[in-house]
């Protein structure tokens, strides 16, 4: 192997390095975004929960006022 073929070699394996860095970078940052979109959907599917769970613990007499103002408007 001579000179030239050596510094082709070398520097064809550091941009494939950089490339792999910046995509495996990329794919961490995605991660996390998707991350933060499944916490936020939790928190709102918990909400809604509470909500049922009120509405189902509660006495008849209040949730048909509720149900009533719902229709309402």
């Amino acid at each position: 192997m001579d000179l030239w073929t050596f510094i082709i070699i070398v520097v064809a394996l550091g941009i494939c390095g950089e490339i792999c860095k910046k995509y495996l970078d990329k794919r961490e940052v995605r991660s996390a975004t998707e991350e933060d979109e499944v916490y936020a959907e939790l928190e709102a599917l918990t909400e809604r929960v509470q909500i049922l769970e009120e509405i189902v613990t509660d006495d008849r007499h209040r949730l048909k006022q509720d149900i009533s103002a719902l229709e309402r408007g």
